[in-house]
């Protein structure tokens, strides 16, 4: 079940344990989600071996070759390896495909939420997570809901129960409904109590739904929360920012209240996180109003859907964000994310002024730019890295505003 705490409780064996492996601990986390970028499980599988080898770093450049790196470098090493999210047995295979891998001491940890994906490759117990016990969920709900204290204030005491009921004892629940509750006067949560009370138990997104209309429109605290959502989980969250500022939101105030909100978490590295069923509600709410008609949405994130719009129909005005894409023909364009780019050169075609941030990795350009006939002033970040055939850098002349020019190999 999502939401119930099992990357938390993975998190804390990591740091519980820590030093009785001597340091030589990975947690590998949001797999599913990672595994669906370009050289997603490689990524893993470096990030695996420079958690447990550091301060060696190695690129073992395709799976295959990573799994036999992985063996003959772990074998004898007592390891703790935490693999966080797991939906397909090809990711489990890729990271600690057999026992034999890893001395007899070591401690592979996997959490899954299809326990059919355990069975065959463990040889130890499988540990179901069950929902919170009333006094702990009210514990947690209150850590959010009145931030200093773990016990309700006063006059709050049945309507924190109520609260905590209607939350069926999930983690993320309490925390997401904790926190929009958080400063709102007994007369507010009674409103919103009502409006949860209608929700079934096992429509957790539905309630997830009431937190998220709570945002302010006028800030663009649901554009953010969406735009997240659909393209920037995983993110750095300066990264995000400059691209989030560069459409005029104020994004530093907004991913805060999104912190503040539970909506969006932070990783170690400052990346940004947010739990899949959250991910899943953003994704909803920009699809709901026109499911069978994409051109309509406001933001494409699936690579078929970006396809179908920009070659068979004409992309209308309200598309704000596409990833992942081989046709360009938006002018409102802020952000351009196209690892792979097949093209030697970008043609003139491609209106490009708009654009804040440009990640063409793994690109097969020689040159950046045909014949450039404007100036880039909003372009802060370029991202050229892993594009071996480039063999001429960009008219800076033309780049006034750039911030970082990327080129990691």
């Amino acid at each position: 079940m999502g939401g119930i705490g099992k990357t938390t409780l993975s998190k804390a064996i990591g740091d519980k344990f820590y030093r009785d492996f001597e340091g030589k601990v990975s947690f590998l986390e949001n797999v599913r989600e990672t595994t669906k970028q370009l050289n997603g499980l490689v990524g893993l599988q470096n990030q695996l071996l420079a958690d447990i080898l550091k301060p060696t770093k190695l690129d073992v450049g395709i799976v295959d070759r990573g799994k036999e790196v992985i063996k003959q470098r772990l074998q004898y090493m007592r390891v703790l390896i935490i693999i966080d999210d797991v939906d397909d047995k090809d990711q489990h295979n890729a990271l600690a495909g057999n026992c034999d891998w890893f001395d007899p001491g070591s401690r592979i940890i996997i959490t899954t939420r299809d326990v059919h994906l355990l069975k065959g490759v463990t040889k130890d117990s499988i540990y179901r997570v069950q929902p919170m016990h009333k006094v702990e969920s009210l514990r947690l709900f209150c850590w959010h809901a009145f931030r200093d204290s773990s016990y309700p204030k006063e006059g709050y005491l049945e309507l924190s129960e109520r609260a905590v009921s209607y939350c069926a004892g999930l983690p993320l629940t309490l925390k997401v409904i904790g926190s929009f509750l958080f400063g709102k006067d007994t007369h507010d949560w009674e409103a919103h109590l009502k409006k949860l009370k209608r929700i079934p138990d096992d429509q957790i997104v539905q309630k997830f739904r009431l937190c998220y209309d709570g945002l302010s429109e006028r800030h663009r605290e649901k554009d953010i929360f969406l735009d997240i959502a659909c393209f920037f989980i995983g993110m750095d969250k300066n990264y995000v920012t400059k691209i989030l500022d560069g459409c005029d939101f104020f994004a530093g105030i907004g991913i805060i209240v999104l912190l503040d909100r539970c909506l969006v978490t932070l990783s170690t590295l400052n990346k940004l996180i947010m739990h899949d069923l959250l991910q899943d509600m953003g994704r909803e709410i920009v699809c709901e109003k026109y499911r069978d008609e994409p051109e309509k949405r406001s933001r494409l994130w699936h690579p078929k859907d970006v396809e179908e719009v920009l070659t068979e129909t004409s992309a209308t005005e309200g598309i704000e964000g596409l990833r992942d894409y081989k046709y360009l023909s938006k002018k409102k364009l802020r952000w351009l994310c196209w690892h792979g780019f097949p093209l030697v050169v970008i043609s003139r075609e491609f209106d490009l002024r708009s654009l804040v941030v440009i990640d063409l990795r793994y690109s097969k350009l020689t040159d950046f730019w045909d014949d450039p006939q404007y100036v880039l002033e909003k372009l802060k970040i370029l991202n050229l890295s892993h594009s071996h055939d480039l063999m001429h850098s960009p008219d800076f002349s033309r780049l006034p505003n750039l911030e970082q020019l990327i080129l990691k190999d």
